[in-house]
């Protein structure tokens, strides 16, 4: 006998109500493969649902259901069935029953059950009818749960009329750990007077798009919710971490836990209807795994959409194409995914990462990367318009998440596809020299490279909450625009027009990070050499002009030179990466302007822009006070030892925009003052009146000093 290769479909058609109809989610479907034969995905209507590997169907609210069950003999052979090949469970229960009388290439049974047990009941009607084998183990009037296992449930789809009204609140809340709750983190067990207000939040965020009226907010606490989500048309504003509120360290996650789709939008929800804030992994299905767009178009943004995977399902027909699939799945849609990364996601053989059909797709300050076997697939249609993204480049992410071998201990990665693969999740923060946020650290940490994901944005737009330094640009990716983007090392300019001062001064002044980045790019070169753990140029063979003294040479340097590089330190716990460089002479922050194509400002430059328009009689406007400025040993950051200085940008800008302008370090510039340099600005450890808008100071152009620094202009 063949063993014959089929698929089940169910379409249970519930009684109406006097209550508006609402669609029971992929969450609620339970299907288990018997590992005897491959699922076959028969595509059938406008749009089918793959439930396979989903959770429980819930019965218990439903007074009458309408039940046809459809099974195709897939064999070239009608009738050709191996009995114990589709089992019918109840309630996790093996029930011994096994579908019967497949005798010919379309069997259809139709059923009509009610009461309160309808689940034994739709099993009895089957057995009474002669089409199962098997008796009916005995049943609970509590056991309102059916689960088919065999791998050949398809499409499904489900309409429950029987709701609850929606709820009048305009705000609804889902936290999985909250203080009323009887069971953290258990979707489960629910608080008994949970409504979904912040006092008796929702457990489960499908529970309350279901209770949710339209254009209604919810707002998730962080956390792991393990489920998958319907929006049911409705058009809500669902949002995780606030991009605008940082209170939140983590983006809550909506774990499918392959169970099926992550999210669907399939009943027509618009550009009003928007996703934001939360990681979506683990998704798993057949067409789509992580999103499906269908006939729907909403905004989708701050989004992290990794690890997830469609099944290599093979067409029913073996000389036919494979049905396209794709991780975010998208049909007539006009979906606007924004400062999203979508990466390292598995579409299924011959799939992809993105697969549009007839859509207007837009991707804006996005990043799409290392989705196999292709990124984008078009299948008709218009290309997705691409805005400030990165698709094409290495994104350099902190630490990329890998499909391992659940069954080996040395956690042995393999391919997407592999049976026994699982997902282990990494760090998709981009890195950068001058600041990347570990989430698992909960803390900043620094890197040797830096992604050109940093500063990718629209140039016309606010950074939000980016964090200095930045480049008055946004990055791209989900954490772009929040305080959690990675911090960039690119010069910032203020565009200046002053009687005094015509062009362009930087917004802050250099960094460690910026200047140790420039003393191993000139080494490599052979411009400058070290001696005696100071730098000099090459040509001063004498070593009279020394630019800067490391760590080695002096404990107040933030910079140390080991193995032939130079190095940031860290003190007290802080990484000196952002903070203004010091013991650097004159001569050093000349070379460095050479090298760059800049140069200092003159003293009448300076002090043009620091008195903004002649009224400032600081660097931060009127008045000077330690909520404003660093300066009279404030030591923000409470730290041990010299020097006291804080990150640039750690206090608010003034004036035309720049930071620092009283304070934190004093600054050289390119006046001269008899043999000596003056420098402006006043520093940490000055008192008031040094850091006055016509106070200055010169010095010798060989001093390495603790609290002098510079910024550039062009």
């Amino acid at each position: 006998m063949k063993r014959a290769i089929g698929a089940l479909f169910l379409v249970w058609i519930l009684t109406q109500s006097a209550f508006a109809s609402r669609t029971i989610t992929s969450s609620q479907i339970q299907v288990e493969s018997s590992g005897m034969l491959n699922p076959t995905l028969l595509i059938t209507g406008t749009q089918p649902w793959d439930f396979t590997d989903q959770d429980y169907l819930a019965l218990e609210r439903i007074d009458e259901i309408s039940v046809t069950l459809t099974l195709l003999d897939g064999d070239t052979d009608s009738g050709e069935y191996d009995e114990g090949q589709l089992v019918l469970e109840l309630d996790g229960l093996n029930t011994g029953l096994a579908l019967n009388k497949f005798a010919s290439d379309v069997t259809m049974i139709d059923y009509t059950v009610s009461g309160t047990n309808l689940a034994a009941d739709l099993l009895n009607a089957l057995q009474q009818d002669g089409m199962l084998l098997g008796s009916i183990l005995d049943l609970s009037p509590n056991d309102n749960y059916v689960k088919v296992r065999g791998g050949y449930i398809a499409t499904l789809t489900l309409i429950d009329n029987t709701s609850k009204p929606p709820s009048p609140l305009d705000i609804l809340y889902v936290d999985d750990d909250a203080i009323s709750d009887p069971g953290p983190n258990d979707l489960k067990v629910s608080d008994p007077n949970e409504d979904g207000s912040e006092v008796h939040p929702f457990d489960s965020i499908q529970e309350a798009i279901n209770a949710a009226r339209d254009h209604v907010t919810i707002r998730v606490s962080e956390g792991r919710y393990v489920e998958c989500l319907n929006f049911m048309g409705k058009n809500l504003h669902v949002i995780g971490f606030d991009a605008n509120a940082p209170a939140m360290n983590r983006y809550p996650m909506i774990d499918a836990n392959e169970q099926g789709v992550a999210v669907t939008f399939n009943q027509g929800e618009d550009a009003n209807c928007l996703l934001s804030g939360f990681v979506l992994t683990r998704g798993l299905g057949s067409q789509a795994a992580a999103i499906a767009c269908i006939g729907s178009s909403p905004t989708l943004r701050h989004c992290l959409i990794v690890g997830n995977r469609c099944k290599d399902t093979m067409a029913v027909d073996p000389d036919s194409s494979p049905p396209t699939r794709a991780v975010i799945y998208c049909v007539d849609s006009h979906s606007l995914f924004e400062h999203c990364t979508i990466a390292d996601n598995y579409g299924g053989e011959q799939g992809s990462g993105i697969c549009v059909t007839d859509c207007n797709l837009v991707l804006s300050h996005s990043i799409v990367w290392g989705n196999r076997p292709r990124q984008i697939q078009v299948v008709s249609g218009h290309d997705p318009v691409v805005l400030m993204s990165s698709l094409d480049t290495d994104p350099l992410f902190g630490l990329r998440g890998d499909w391992v071998d659940a069954n080996d201990p040395g956690l042995v990665p393999v391919e997407p596809n592999h049976p026994a693969a699982v997902w282990l999740a990494g760090d998709y923060h981009v890195q950068s020299l001058h600041g990347r946020y570990n989430p698992s650290v909960m803390d900043w940490v620094y890197d040797d490279v830096t992604s050109d994901c940093i500063d990718l944005g629209d140039p016309n737009r606010s950074v939000g909450q980016e964090t200095a330094p930045h480049g008055d640009r946004l990055n791209a990716g989900a954490y772009g625009g929040t305080w959690m983007a990675s911090r960039t090392g690119k010069l910032v300019f203020v565009a200046i027009s002053d009687p005094g001062f015509q062009g362009e001064m930087s917004k802050y002044e250099i960094t460690n990070a910026q200047y140790c980045q420039f003393l191993n790019e000139t080494l490599s070169k052979g411009f400058i050499v070290v001696y005696n753990d100071r730098v000099y140029g090459p040509s001063d063979t004498s070593h009279a002009g020394p630019f800067f003294e490391t760590y080695a040479a002096s404990a107040d340097s933030q910079i140390d030179y080991q193995d032939g590089a130079f190095v940031v330190r860290t003190r007290d716990g802080y990484h000196m990466a952002n903070h203004p460089v010091v013991k650097v002479s004159w001569y050093g922050a000349t070379a460095y302007c050479i090298y760059h194509g800049y140069r200092l400002p003159t003293s009448e430059d300076w002090e043009a822009v620091a008195d903004y328009d002649g009224s400032f009689t600081y660097g931060c406007g009127l008045s000077l006070d330690q909520s404003k400025a660093n300066y009279a040993e404030a030591n923000p950051l409470g730290l041990t030892s010299t020097p006291y200085t804080s990150p640039v940008g750690y206090y608010p800008s003034a004036g035309y925009g720049l930071c620092d302008l009283a304070g934190n370090v004093e600054e050289w510039t390119s006046s001269a003052s008899g043999s000596y340099r003056v420098a402006r600005g006043g520093n940490w450890r000055g008192i008031d009146i040094t850091c006055a808008v016509w106070s200055t100071s010169a010095y010798n152009l060989t001093y390495r000093l603790f609290d002098t620094g510079f910024r550039v202009c062009r």
